[in-house]
């Protein structure tokens, strides 16, 4: 896998114009591959891309992520929130119980050990306290991507997963939504997106929160005067 990363990490450079004496050997350092991918044009963005297995389709989730622009508050209200966040959990369980034996079943498990579902609503800084001791409902599906795409595709596509993983995660700086974005290297291997959700709950500024005994949505509120 080294040498495929070294090897698109090449073709990044041309492209670019960049100077390879700044290259890193560890792509996860490479700081030109993260953040100067995200000022190219779109010309040379797709000459990028296109280059890796499903390149096309991830580049133009990255690029939807990076026009998001979430507003500062949500316009949902609690029960299309409440909508999205079963949404997800069920999608979830659908992937998982395809994914791996008794998985699903964990996954309700938990998921039924939870209050009913609610909505919190609040500021940056009260999101972050929440996170703080708190996951995704997509922990579970998360911990096992990777090894979803080194089990059912190309050894191709399993380097491109670990090669894209810092320059996707940098358009949101959220590792659940840039699962999103990297979904494509799994098109066609589940009868759904378990990840669609999450983004609707992005672009609308919030997210599902999951605790040992909580399953919520927080949503950023417009009546907040704290700035993030």
């Amino acid at each position: 896998m080294k040498d495929q990363h070294r090897k698109r990490q090449d073709q990044w450079y041309e492209i670019m114009g960049e100077s390879k004496s700044s290259m890193q050997e560890d792509i996860a350092c490479d700081t030109t591959l993260q953040f100067k991918i995200w000022e190219l044009d779109s010309g040379k963005q797709e000459d990028c891309f296109e280059i890796l297995p499903s390149g096309n389709a991830v580049l133009a989730r990255a690029l939807e992520v990076l026009a998001a622009s979430p507003p500062r508050a949500s316009s949902i209200d609690d029960d299309g929130l409440i909508e999205l966040l079963e949404r997800m959990t069920s999608d979830i369980e659908s992937v998982l119980d395809q994914a791996r034996d008794g998985m699903a079943a964990e996954y309700k498990e938990a998921i039924a050990s939870c209050a009913r579902p609610g909505v919190v609503r609040g500021d940056e800084k009260l999101r972050k306290t929440l996170m703080s001791d708190a996951a995704s409902p997509t922990e579970m599906l998360d911990d096992i991507f990777g090894s979803l795409i080194e089990e059912r595709r190309s050894s191709d596509e399993y380097a491109a997963y670990f090669f894209l993983l810092e320059p996707i995660y940098q358009t949101a700086q959220d590792t659940v939504v840039r699962n999103w974005a990297l979904w494509p290297l799994l098109a066609g291997e589940f009868d759904r997106d378990p990840y669609e959700a999450v983004f609707e709950l992005y672009k609308n500024a919030a997210q599902a929160v999951w605790t040992e005994s909580e399953l919520f949505v927080f949503a950023h509120d417009r009546k907040s005067t704290s700035s993030d």
